[in-house]
């Protein structure tokens, strides 16, 4: 096998991506982005939906041994062939549509459960913080925390 063509590739791509390196460092950019230019609720959705993705594989796992678990006990745990993966028998028992379906909307609405209660818990906070903020006297020293930073107190002078 000639491994000419892949050697010839491999080095005009790390040329090309070492050429990329220096003509973008050499030039300067400014950026104006403010970083907290999203509004809030487009940072709850965000939060909601990374939330809910990051829980259905985890849910999706769970279910699908717990439906195995209720066929293995439908069928008396006799059957070796309905036991969950790991420890099924030869030939063993597919689900069938309405398991698949079944097994993906519990995992779904378990997703969606711990997503609806995250955001219940991060609203239950931020109306606390604002109810302790709407307490605070009109001379009381604001305390302004900045990500990366340690806290600083300052006079409010409104």
């Amino acid at each position: 096998m000639n491994k000419a063509p892949l050697l010839v590739l491999i080095l005009v791509f790390s040329l090309n991506t070492a050429l990329e390196a220096q003509t973008s460092s050499s030039t300067t950019t400014t950026t104006t982005e403010k970083p907290y230019e999203f509004p809030q609720w487009a940072k709850d959705v965000r939060r909601f939906d990374v939330i809910a993705f990051g829980v259905f594989p985890f849910a999706w796992l769970f279910s699908s041994i717990g439906l195995d678990l209720y066929r293995s006990a439908q069928h008396e745990w006799s059957d070796n062939r309905y036991y969950p993966w790991p420890v099924t028998g030869k030939n063993p028992v597919l689900w069938n549509n309405d398991e698949y379906i079944m097994a993906f909307v519990f995992a779904g609405l378990v997703s969606l459960t711990v997503a609806i209660a995250d955001f219940v818990i991060i609203m239950i906070k931020r109306s606390a913080a604002a109810k302790r903020a709407r307490m605070l006297t009109p001379d009381a020293p604001v305390i302004k925390r900045t990500p990366m930073q340690t806290d600083s107190v300052t006079e409010d002078s409104s």
